[in-house]
């Protein structure tokens, strides 16, 4: 076919003075409901080096710019949604137009066992339950909690067990004892589930068992002298309220120790709404970061990591990421959404 010597004038001066025209990928998500959308972050190598935790919102088809081939950079994508499990996914970029499709799958269904010992009517234990499904959803941790409740209050063998793993003459700093072996071996331990436990004891709100008691600051960010306790044993007391239950969640899903940032009051960019602050209310804590819920889904630690590791519920090994330390592979605890 001819062309014009216009044209052929034309594209020469274009090849000579246009600038030229960047690659440019894009990142397709299934499975999203009309509506809906997700939070995309992501490590990738572009035209100025390695960018880490990149943070968008995404409905489905999402242009992402000039991403290259990873060199010595972190490639990788994690898909927060609030009715599906978080993807996370290495990338193979190249420098020429990409398009990465990723399928979400279903939340991850987490079984867990509550066991009344006394102190909290069975009513308001089914509203921290509901609460705590809510905050997780919400918070787009990806997990949806299955809760089977058995009332043992009446029952002073069960109680009597029970009441053998938490030390209760330490309420300001409650510890969980050796005895939680004894626990682990009685009809009131589901081995393949969480275990939650509510106990006559006034004055406290709740402790979960990896740790069996609360490190120094000064052990942190690995706390290396603390034995391995139980992650998926959680104790209440009377003073639980709305958003205790989710709280101790979060320490068995590896967010821990609590002065080495598995409490967020300490550090000066959290406040009172985030759900690990250790010194809320039930109505003000409603808030994971997406550092938190990376964590929450892949932390590997001395203490088992998190229990969706622990217990076969979610694929692979972790990765170990303390939540005071941040890198390449372990996105800064604070890491959020932009603003809408």
């Amino acid at each position: 076919m001819a062309v014009s010597l216009e044209r052929c004038s034309l594209l020469l001066i274009c090849s000579l003075v246009c600038p030229s025209i960047a690659a440019q990928d894009s990142l397709r998500i299934q499975g999203i409901a009309g509506g809906d959308e997700v939070i995309v972050m992501y490590d990738a190598r572009t035209a100025t080096g390695c960018e880490n935790d990149k943070v968008m919102r995404s409905t489905g088809d999402t242009p992402m710019g000039d991403l290259r081939s990873a060199g010595a950079c972190s490639s990788e994508v994690a898909i927060f949604s609030e009715n599906h499990a978080m993807a996370l996914e290495q990338t193979a970029w190249t420098d020429g137009a990409d398009t990465l499709t990723i399928s979400l799958r279903p939340p991850i269904d987490v079984p867990v066992s509550v066991w009344i010992a006394g102190g909290t009517p069975e009513e308001e234990v089914k509203r921290h339950t509901k609460r705590t499904n809510e905050l997780y959803r919400m918070n787009r941790v990806g997990v949806r909690f299955v809760f089977d409740i058995k009332n043992v209050s009446d029952n002073p063998a069960a109680v009597s067990i029970i009441m053998s793993g938490i030390d209760a003459t330490t309420r300001d700093d409650p510890k969980c004892t050796g005895n939680i072996a004894k626990i682990q071996k009685s009809p009131f331990y589901t081995p393949k589930a969480l275990n939650v436990y509510y106990v006559n004891l006034p004055d406290f709100r709740g402790r979960n068992c990896a740790l069996l008691s609360t490190p120094a600051a000064s052990e942190c960010p690995d706390a290396p002298n603390q034995p391995k306790g139980d992650g998926s044993i959680n104790y209440f007391g009377k003073d639980a309220n709305l958003a205790t239950l989710a709280h101790e969640f979060g320490h068995a899903f590896g967010l821990r120790p609590g002065p080495c940032g598995g409490h967020t009051d300490p550090l000066p960019e959290f406040n009172s709404r985030n759900i690990m602050t250790g010194v809320g209310g039930d109505e003000h804590r409603d808030h994971f970061t997406l550092g938190q819920v990376f964590r929450m889904n892949t932390q590997a630690d001395r203490w088992g990591g998190t229990v969706l590791t622990e217990k076969g519920l979610r694929p692979g090994a972790g990765r170990h990421c303390p939540p005071l330390v941040s890198g390449d592979k372990c996105p800064a605890l604070k890491t959020d959404p932009p603003p809408r």
